[in-house]
């Protein structure tokens, strides 16, 4: 797949822009290629769900960005375009940057091999200009650069404990909705951890009891609020139409033939 080649590939700069953004096991895999460097730029880009970020970003791929050296996380509302870059390579596509997206739908996207420093007026260059500029006036809820302590003729650097300059997570995941703390060394993160635990696990507002997806059937926390799981929220995002009738009863896991929705899970 292009955009794991691309994220391997890169030196300089990685630049990921999806409205939803959640890992494929191939893609943390990718990333990890470069969790100890200090001179690759991370920039991530997610959108919609402006009350609720956690909705587009989730838990688990927020940790693993955490242990980078140099990342920088944003986000802008009306996002609704996909674009992943390097230095290297550019992709305009339809796919979101998605676990979900990447095993099931079909999707199709434009492959740019640019030369961003050569000053020459291509599509890819303006592509490339235009989502740098979307991303730069994003507002910024993370950061984490690395700190130089010793520089050898601007050749060679030596580099500190990165440090974290901006941080407005806890605005957006609260901290009994995750263990909200330092993350580990995204070299130390397993590619398929958390890969099948759903967002209602990790939501406020349930009680810890089993209760199931209205539209699946599958078996999840019980929460009224978030009666999903997560691989049928997201394709109800798509949309994200409240009185969608839906096939199971949140508490008993009974078909519902319709009669319960995002907004009314539970039958009578």
């Amino acid at each position: 797949m292009e955009v794991i080649s691309l994220i391997r590939d890169a030196r300089k700069i990685i630049l990921l822009v999806s409205p939803f953004i959640k890992f494929h096991p191939r893609v943390v895999d990718a990333l990890k290629t470069h969790a100890t460097r200090n001179d690759l730029k991370l920039r991530i880009l997610c959108g919609k769900n402006d009350d609720q970020i956690s909705k587009s970003l989730s838990y688990e791929t927020v940790r693993f960005l955490q242990g980078f050296p140099d990342v920088e996380i944003r986000h802008e509302s009306r996002l609704h375009a996909k674009f992943y870059a390097s230095e290297n390579a550019s992709i305009l596509t339809s796919m979101n940057l998605y676990e979900y997206s990447m095993n099931h739908n079909i999707e199709a996207g434009v492959l740019f091999k640019p030369k961003l420093l050569l000053g020459n007026s291509t599509t890819d260059q303006h592509a490339y200009g235009y989502f740098e500029q979307v991303y730069t006036d994003a507002d910024l809820i993370y950061k984490r650069e690395p700190q130089v302590v010793t520089s050898f003729g601007g050749l060679r650097k030596k580099y500190s404990e990165p440090l974290v300059t901006h941080d407005e997570l806890d605005k957006y995941y609260q901290k009994d909705d995750w263990p909200y703390q330092a993350a580990p060394a995204a070299s130390n993160y397993s590619s398929s951890g958390g890969r099948n635990r759903t967002y209602s696990n990790h939501t406020r507002g349930g009680n810890g009891d089993e209760g199931y997806c209205i539209r699946t059937g599958a078996v999840i926390t019980f929460n009224p609020r978030r009666p999903l799981s997560s691989d049928a929220y997201y394709t109800w995002l798509q949309f994200q139409n409240e009185d969608y009738p839906e096939r199971y009863c949140h508490r008993t896991g009974r078909e519902s033939h319709g009669r319960t929705s995002y907004r009314h899970p539970i039958l009578d």
